[in-house]
C-alpha cells in the first residue's frame, strides 16, 4: 500500500491498479459509533424516574399541571431515545451490509471524499425516512381521535343547566405571558382546539387547584388563578407526544428548577441534572425536543474508515502507470554510436555488391552501344495505399377539493360480541346510520351500506380492512353524494361535488376491485416498478478527460533485423575505439 500511495503521488492522472475485488462491503473499512444526546442515557429515562412520577390520583389535577402529564410525557421521551436508536442502528447495518463497486483502487483522497459523500447521504436519508415516518404516526394519532387517559384532549363534563354530561375537546389559549398574567380564564377567540389538531399547547406548571371541580365545560385552558411555578420549557397540550415535541429540557439542566420538581411531585430525589457545560453538547437547553429528534437525538455519528481495509479487499495485483521523459545523455551516445555502427556494417556488406553492380552495368552499357540496339525504359510506379478508420397513479378521490365533509355516529349492535376494547378487529359494514330518534337503529343496522367499505375501533382499522369496489362504480359514487346528509339537518358544509369519476376499471392493474387496502399499502400503491437506465447520460455526467490503452504486439522482422545490425555496428564501432590497431 505504500508503494501504491507513493505511485498515486508521482503519477495521479496515469497509475490505474484494478481490484481483484470488485465489490467491496462497507462494513470491512467503514464503522459508526453514534453518540446520542445526553438526556438518552439519563436519570430521566429511566423508569424509575417515569414511575416516580406516576400516580392514582394525578387525573384530579389541572390539564395544565404538570404533575398530570409528566410520567406520560418522560414515557415519549425515554421512547423517542429508543426509536432513533433502533431507526439509526438499522439503517447503519442496512448501509455497511451493501457493497461499493471499485474496479480500481481508489486514490486516498479520492476515496475519503467519496466516502464523506455517502456519510453524508446516509444521514439525511435516514433522517428523512424518521421524519415522514413520524409525521405519519402524528397524522395516525390525530386523526384517529383517540381519547386521551389524561383527559387533555378530550373530556366528559357536565352539561351547564342541566343533569346530563358531555364529551367537550380541550381548548388550549394560544396567548401567554408568565409575568403579567391576565386576569381571565376564558378566551375562546384565541384558543386552539383539540378537535381541529393536536398540536394545541399551553406552558405546565405546578397549580394548587384541582381540575374536575375548577373547570367548567367549554372553557379555554388558562394559567389563571397563576400556578404555584411553571416548570420551565415544559408544555401541556392534547396529547403526550405533541407536547412532548413542542417542549424543552432547559428545566432538567437546572438544579434549582429541578429541585422545584422533584420537591413538588413524588418525583426521584437525588437525580443528576443534564451537563449544562458549553460545548459538551451540539444542542442548547432550550432547543425543542422535535428539533433534537429530528436529528434522531445524535450528538455526532463519528464514523470511522480504514483505507488499509479497503486497499486490502482490492488487492490489485498489478499497476500500470505511464510517464514523459526526455532522452538523457547515455541514451542519445549510445543510440547515436549504434546508428553509426550500424550503418558502417550495413556499409561494409552492401558495398562490395554495389560496386560489383556497377562495373556490370557498366560494361552492359558498353556492349549494347555497340549493337546499337535501342531499348526503352520502363518505368514502374508503387502507390502508396493508406487505410483510414474512425477513432472513436392519479385520481380526483385523493384531490384535495374532493371530500364529503359529513359526520358520522354508529351504534353498538348488542347482539355482536366483538368489543373494541378487547380487539382492534372489530369490524361492521360502513354505511349510512340515521341518527334520528324516528328510525329502528337499536339494531344498529345501516340503512344503506357502501360496498366494500368497513368500520373499525379506529379510523386506520377502517381504512386498511375496506377495499375500493365503491370507487370503480359510478352508481356507488353518485350513491355518496345523495345520502351524505342522511339524518342530518345542520352542521355541514356546502360543496361542490359534480363530475366526480369512478375509477377505471378498464386499466390493467395487478389489483383487484376487492383488494383489501391494506395489501395495496403495504405495496406502497405501486402497479409496477418501472426502471430505465440511460448510458449516454452517465457518459456525459462523467465526462472524462482523457483514456488510455495498451496492447500487445508481436516485434515485426524489420525491426528486428535493424536492431541486430544497430547492436553488432554499435558493438563494432566501440571496439574499434577501445582496441588499439
Amino acid at each position: 500500500m505504500t508503494t501504491f500511495e507513493q505511485l498515486s503521488i508521482d503519477y495521479p492522472s496515469t497509475l490505474s491498479c484494478p481490484c481483484s475485488q470488485i465489490s467491496i462491503p462497507y462494513n470491512r473499512f467503514l464503522a459508526f459509533n453514534p453518540e446520542y444526546h445526553q438526556v438518552c442515557s439519563s436519570d430521566f429515562v429511566r423508569n424509575e424516574w417515569i414511575s416516580s412520577l406516576f400516580n392514582v390520583t394525578m387525573t384530579n389535577n389541572y390539564l395544565l399541571d404538570f404533575r398530570l402529564i409528566a410520567s406520560s410525557q418522560f414515557q415519549v421521551l425515554a421512547l423517542l431515545c429508543r426509536t432513533a436508536n433502533a431507526t439509526v442502528v438499522d439503517a447503519i447495518k442496512e448501509f455497511t451490509s451493501s457493497e461499493m463497486i471499485s474496479r480500481s483502487a481508489l486514490f486516498r483522497a479520492n476515496f475519503d471524499i467519496q466516502i464523506a459523500a455517502l456519510v453524508e447521504q446516509l444521514q439525511t436519508t435516514t433522517r428523512a425516512d424518521n421524519s415522514r415516518i413520524e409525521q405519519l404516526f402524528s397524522l395516525v394519532l390525530a386523526q384517529n381521535r383517540l381519547f386521551s387517559a389524561l383527559r387533555t384532549n378530550f373530556y366528559v363534563a357536565n352539561i351547564p343547566g342541566s343533569n346530563g354530561f358531555a364529551t367537550y375537546s380541550a381548548s388550549y389559549a394560544n396567548i401567554f405571558n408568565e409575568i403579567n398574567i391576565i386576569s381571565t380564564s376564558n378566551y375562546p377567540n384565541d384558543a386552539c382546539s383539540c378537535s381541529d389538531t393536536f398540536d394545541c399547547k399551553f406552558p405546565s406548571g405546578i397549580f394548587n387547584w384541582s381540575g374536575p371541580g375548577s373547570m367548567i365545560a367549554g372553557d379555554t385552558l388558562w394559567s389563571y388563578p397563576p400556578p404555584l411555578f411553571f416548570v420551565s420549557g415544559m408544555q401541556a397540550g392534547c396529547i403526550p407526544q405533541t407536547s412532548l415535541l413542542s417542549s424543552t429540557l432547559e428545566c432538567f439542566f437546572n438544579q434549582t428548577c429541578l429541585n422545584l420538581v422533584t420537591s413538588s411531585t413524588d418525583a426521584l430525589v437525588g437525580v443528576t441534572p443534564l451537563n449544562f457545560t458549553i460545548g459538551y453538547s451540539s444542542f442548547n437547553p432550550n432547543t425543542l425536543v422535535s428539533n433534537i429528534f429530528d436529528q434522531l437525538m445524535i450528538e455526532s455519528w463519528h464514523n470511522t474508515t480504514d483505507f488499509g481495509s479497503y486497499f486490502e479487499v482490492c488487492s490489485p495485483t498489478v499497476c500500470t502507470y505511464s510517464y514523459s521523459q526526455r532522452f538523457n545523455v547515455v541514451y542519445m551516445i549510445t543510440t547515436l554510436v549504434s546508428l553509426t555502427g550500424g550503418l558502417c556494417v550495413a556499409m561494409h556488406i552492401l558495398s562490395s555488391f554495389i560496386i560489383k553492380f556497377l562495373i556490370k552495368r557498366k560494361r552492359s552499357t558498353v556492349t549494347e552501344e555497340a549493337d546499337e540496339a535501342d531499348e526503352a525504359n520502363v518505368g514502374i510506379d508503387q502507390n502508396k495505399i493508406t487505410g483510414a478508420t474512425n477513432a472513436v397513479p392519479r385520481s380526483q378521490k385523493i384531490n384535495g377539493s374532493w371530500s364529503l365533509r359529513y359526520q358520522s355516529k354508529v351504534y353498538s349492535d348488542g347482539n355482536n360480541s366483538c368489543s373494541c376494547g378487547s380487539s382492534s378487529s372489530c369490524t361492521k359494514p360502513q354505511g349510512f346510520y340515521c341518527n334520528s330518534p324516528m328510525c329502528h337503529y337499536g339494531t344498529s343496522l345501516p340503512n344503506l351500506t357502501i360496498s366494500g367499505f368497513k368500520i373499525g375501533c379506529c379510523p386506520i382499522d377502517s381504512i386498511l380492512l375496506s377495499t375500493l369496489e365503491c370507487l370503480f362504480n359510478q352508481s356507488c359514487i353518485q350513491m355518496l353524494i345523495d345520502w351524505r346528509l342522511f339524518g342530518f339537518t345542520q352542521d355541514y358544509l356546502s360543496i361542490n361535488l359534480t363530475n366526480i369519476n369512478a375509477l377505471n376499471s378498464s386499466i390493467q392493474s395487478q389489483y383487484l376491485s376487492n383488494t383489501s387496502l391494506e395489501t395495496i399499502i403495504l405495496q406502497l400503491f405501486v402497479e409496477n416498478w418501472t426502471e430505465t437506465v440511460d448510458y449516454a447520460a452517465h457518459y456525459s455526467q462523467c465526462q472524462p478527460k482523457s483514456c488510455t490503452y495498451t496492447f500487445i504486439e508481436q516485434r515485426r522482422p524489420i525491426f528486428i533485423i535493424t536492431n541486430v545490425v544497430g547492436l553488432l555496428g554499435g558493438l563494432t564501432v566501440i571496439l574499434r575505439l577501445l582496441v588499439p590497431p
